[in-house]
């Protein structure tokens, strides 16, 4: 399985287009007969992006030629998917997306299953054998579909100064590895190589940090 992680975009500073742009670059690369769209972490738009984010962006800004674009609350879609491209976007409903995925057998059978995986934002965090989510306005962290294992991962890394955060998350429940992914960037993890190799795209950092490394 090869992941495309990315670490999101800060809206408010106008970068969705560019994410936008790195996403579409991945698709011409992979060039998928089917896209999977799975929109569970931002189904509740924030006020102020429904124009970047609101229903439908998916269609409307990334550059579906000849690719058959299928939405993951549509159980038909779900029926006719064969070997999907999975896109998991991001949002600030990572519990919902999770939820989703792991209560609904034949849709986390085709996301375990997958060539490919596109991550944004939350839809990279979960891939990680742990995530970061809040109960009662404090953060605390739980399962991730575990695609990536003993490994928790921070999107919009640099952006929100979660240096601190990553490597106390890994110290609490002795992770071995964390992957810290700046806004426009991507890390791409193939996992038949993982942890040893990944590559980077995009405009800004991507740390990975081991167990015995940490400070």
């Amino acid at each position: 399985m090869r992941l495309y992680l990315f670490g999101g975009a800060e809206t408010d500073q106008g970068q969705a287009p560019k994410l936008k742009q790195l996403i579409n670059k991945v698709l011409a690369q992979i060039r998928p007969r089917q896209l999977l769209h799975i929109p569970y972490a931002r189904i509740k738009v924030p006020k102020g992006e429904e124009d970047v984010w609101g229903e439908g962006w998916v269609s409307k800004d990334l550059d579906l030629k000849e690719i058959e674009l299928l939405d993951a609350r549509n159980a038909f879609d779900i029926e006719r998917a064969d070997k999907p491209t999975i896109f998991m976007n991001g949002g600030p409903q990572i519990d919902l997306l999770y939820e989703k995925i792991t209560s609904d057998k034949s849709l986390y059978n085709l996301v375990m299953n997958a060539n490919f995986i596109i991550g944004e934002s939350a839809g990279s965090m979960i891939s990680g054998e742990y995530i970061r989510t809040y109960k009662k306005n404090k953060a605390v962290v739980t399962k991730g579909l575990g695609i990536l294992k003993e490994t928790i991962i921070e999107a919009h890394y640099t952006q929100r100064r979660r240096y601190k955060l990553l490597r106390k998350e890994m110290k609490q429940v002795d992770a071995k590895y964390g992957i810290g992914i700046d806004s426009l960037t991507a890390a791409i993890i193939d996992t038949k190589t993982y942890p040893d190799k990944y590559q980077t795209i995009g405009y800004g950092l991507v740390e990975f940090i081991r167990k015995e490394n940490l400070k």
